[in-house]
């Protein structure tokens, strides 16, 4: 200022981390009757995960409803042959809600006749 007195001021900024899904995946995406699939994941900046089954071929009575998941882990599915009960294309989705909003991927499984 004209005077030559010191003005000082602050200033803050807060760093919000933004969600990302770093991984998902199953470790069979092909498989029979009455297998256990594993899937895994990773996120970072999620405050919310969950799992479901999204998709499936018509006439299935399978069902995996959303299930909150820790930002990262593993989750350990008998294809149980009395709700897998259609051969085809099983879809499982992640979703991971944070600061920017949800991230979701889906990945795919194959349920096959032996």
């Amino acid at each position: 200022n004209a005077a030559g007195d010191r003005v000082t001021a602050e200033a803050g900024v807060e760093v919000q981390e933004v969600v990302e899904i770093v991984q998902f995946s199953v470790d069979k995406p092909t498989v029979y009757p009455n297998e256990r699939i594993l899937l895994r994941w990773e996120t970072k900046g999620a405050t919310e995960v969950t799992v479901e089954l999204v998709g499936k071929p018509e006439g299935s009575r399978a069902q995996y409803p959303a299930m909150r998941q820790p930002p990262a882990g593993w989750l350990s599915l008998v294809v149980d042959a009395s709700q897998f009960t259609r051969y085809g294309i099983y879809y499982f989705q992640l979703v991971a809600k944070g600061n920017n909003g949800p991230q979701s991927v889906r990945i795919p499984v194959e349920l096959k006749h032996r």
